[in-house]
């Protein structure tokens, strides 16, 4: 429940993403739930742009040639304002300022009243106002022409006007245009016209400022207002069959926000009521699965634990990925976890384990399930192909099946709903991607995965198998009978596990290291006494049983001091589960029986004080512990004595009550029983006499 609302807080908080792509195809009319407006991103752009593009060009005025021409203007009139005559001037001045016989006459003939002064001034005003009407030279006013534009702007220091273009003076209606303005400023006809003629040669006196150009379209640009689209509810916003680029995803973001922000608090509470329900349900059908397929799981909540606190880190890092628009939602490491949990259990708990999280990845992307199925699909073919991993290449294979699966599963979806084919392929792509980087990370992290699920994977069970283990090396020095017995007990264990579908491996690890205890006393156990007397002659019965069932607190120890994984530790304390030390027992009751004192004889201090076993693997080395060591016994070993053996040995075992909690069924013990019949058939096999060999 812990967990539960935590998922129901993670997804429930905030509010739900948009469920649309950029690049993805929309099945049908998208249209608004709610009134709103939203800027037009591509069409301000354009807006904006065109407005640059129309801002008048910024010439600026030159007046280092009328400011000459002028200079020269007043050089002149102050020559002739020194003399009275022509005759009287310096020849060579007025050659050079080009004062003429001409020009003299007209300057002394000017009205009462023009000095030389207010000449320049009318000059000056005459020049300011053609430079308000403006002129371009030919190149650039084609330049403007081209553009289209309506005028240009003039900078006349920091005074700036615009100018129609169809107003400006051509160039060759300069000395024209200068006249008329003089003639504006000056009474005389005259002398309006000797100083336009004088002054023709004046030339373009505007040219182009590129940097305050430039400063004038980007006013223009950014002060242009924004463009705004508006929608009324029911109104399509995006048509169907529509790949959604940048400017369809800002207008669904825009209602989408809208619309969140209209919703009552009445509505979000229902919205969450329903979340809640759906989780609570997804919850407990999870718990039904994992009931059904693996109560283990059940039987210890931290286990359970890891499992629900993996579903809330998906769903977090889902809700990660949906934040972050850079990441690919096809990244979301959904077959990460569902192959940890293969290697952790098997596959089919992990298909279902990898379906409820896919589900809660298609809540928390707002039911785009499309995704859910493809990270699901893929997850399935991973948790395949690794199933039991017996190597350590086999995770990293198991990633990039699972990759390849998704890639196909994102192009399968992709074409199903007409999604774009740059977007399927960017999506199938990444799923590849995370496939892989699942596969890498299951390999680096599987010691984690162990501890976290405090469970075994194959690949350690098979380093755990390896004979050259200490312990076991160990055992064949110091104790050759028990480990011999061992290695037959591993055999047995794994043929019989594989018949009925447990972990052959652990069953094996079991058979190899369930009696390693028997290293602190291995001279009181009959395997490996070999010819020498018995030590037990010399103890009572009861102490006889101590020592024997001392064993399995010694290797419990033992296995510890080696570091053994839990499981296998378990197969250790339970493989002889609460069963009695049948020999010993009945030697106290002939003992008693002898002495008159039977009743005396308590068989709680000749059983081994448990558990029983709670793993089918650790039924199995519990049978055939029993049966190995039995059949030892048989002579003229006949496949029908064999038969028996076993027979009568599980139905003691099963009367005893030594499978209560091991769920173990009748048919599976019964098919136990056949694999150990044919195993010791295997072993006890007959052999030709041959002749003269006979001892």
């Amino acid at each position: 429940m812990i967990f539960a609302a935590a998922l129901i807080v993670i997804l429930g908080w905030g509010n739900p993403p948009l469920p649309y792509r950029r690049g993805q195809v929309v099945t049908s009319d998208i249209k608004a739930r709610v009134s709103f407006s939203v800027i037009n991103e591509k069409s301000t752009k354009d807006a904006k742009e065109a407005a640059a593009d129309t801002t008048p060009n910024v010439y600026r005025v030159e007046r280092s040639q009328i400011d000459k021409s002028i200079a020269s203007l007043r050089d002149a009139l102050a020559l002739i304002g020194s003399s009275q005559k022509y005759e009287d001037l310096d020849q060579t001045k007025a050659q050079a300022l080009g004062v003429t016989p001409e020009f003299y006459t007209a300057i002394k003939g000017a009205p009462e009243g023009w000095t030389g002064d207010r000449i320049l001034q009318a000059v000056a005003h005459a020049f300011d106002a053609l430079i308000r009407d403006g002129s371009l030279s030919p190149g650039d006013l084609k330049i403007e022409d081209d553009r289209n534009a309506a005028g240009i702007t003039i900078l006349d220091g920091s005074e700036k006007h615009f100018r129609q273009l169809s107003d400006l003076v051509k160039q060759d209606e300069l000395p024209s245009a200068l006249r008329v303005k003089l003639r504006q400023e000056i009474e005389s006809p005259l002398l309006a016209a000797t100083l336009a003629e004088r002054l023709k040669p004046i030339g373009i006196f505007l040219t182009h400022d590129q940097k305050e150009s430039d400063v004038a379209k980007k006013a223009a640009y950014d002060n242009w207002p924004p463009v705004e689209n508006s929608f009324l509810p029911g109104e399509t916003m995006v048509p169907r069959d529509t790949v959604l680029d940048k400017g369809e995803i800002a207008v669904l973001e825009k209602e989408h926000q809208v619309y969140l922000n209209s919703i009552s608090g009445r509505d979000r509470l229902l919205r969450l009521t329903g979340l809640a329900i759906t989780i609570l349900f997804l919850v407990w059908l999870f718990g039904a699965y994992t009931s059904r397929y693996q109560p283990r799981i059940l039987a210890r909540r931290a286990r359970m634990g890891v499992l629900m606190a993996l579903a809330v880190a998906l769903v977090v890092v889902t809700r990660f990925f949906i934040r972050s628009p850079a990441l690919s939602w096809y990244m979301i490491p959904l077959s990460l976890f569902g192959m940890a949990v293969a290697v952790a259990y098997d596959p089919l708990f992990a298909i279902g384990y990898s379906l409820f999280l896919a589900i809660l990845v298609g809540i928390a992307t707002s039911s785009n399930f499309a995704l859910s199925i493809s990270l699901f699909l893929g997850t399935v073919v991973g948790v395949l192909v690794i199933g039991r991993a017996r190597s350590r290449t086999m995770p990293f294979l198991a990633g990039l099946a699972a990759g390849c699966g998704t890639f196909v599963a994102a192009w399968g979806t992709g074409l199903l709903l007409h999604a774009d084919y740059a977007l399927t392929l960017r999506d199938s792509f990444y799923g590849l991607l995370n496939g892989v980087a699942a596969g890498v990370l299951i390999t680096v992290i599987l010691p984690y995965v162990e501890r976290a699920f405090n469970v075994i994977t194959e690949l350690s069970l098979l380093e755990l198998v390896d004979l050259n283990k200490p312990i076991l090396r160990r055992l064949a020095l110091e104790a050759p009978g028990t480990y011999n017995h061992s290695l037959f007990v591993g055999n047995l264990a794994d043929a019989a596990a594989e018949v009925i579908g447990a972990n052959q491996l652990m069953a094996r690890a079991g058979g190899y290291y369930h009696d390693i205890g028997k290293l602190a006393k291995s001279g009181y156990f009959v395997e490996n006494i070999g010819t020498n007397a018995s030590r037990h002659y010399n103890l009572s019965p009861t102490m006889s049983a101590l020592v024997i069932i001392s064993h399995v607190k010694d290797a419990v120890e033992l296995a510890r001091q080696y570091k053994l994984p839990p499981p296998v530790v378990d197969i250790i304390k339970e493989h002889h589960g609460t069963t009695l030390v049948e020999y010993f027992y009945r030697e106290a009751m002939e003992q008693a029986a002898q002495s008159g004192e039977q009743r005396k004889v308590n068989d709680e201090s000749f059983r081994y004080p448990g558990p029983k076993p709670h793993s089918k693997e650790a039924a199995i080395v519990m049978l055939c512990d029993c049966v190995e060591s039995a059949s030892r016994t048989i002579t003229d070993p006949t496949p029908g004595k064999l038969e028996n053996l076993v027979h009568d040995i599980a139905r003691n075992k099963l009367a005893d009550g030594q499978f209560d909690e091991c769920n173990l069924t009748m048919a599976e013990l019964r098919l136990i029983e056949v694999s150990l019949i044919k195993s010791l058939a295997g072993i006890f096999h007959s052999r030709i006499k041959y002749p003269g060999r006979e001892l």
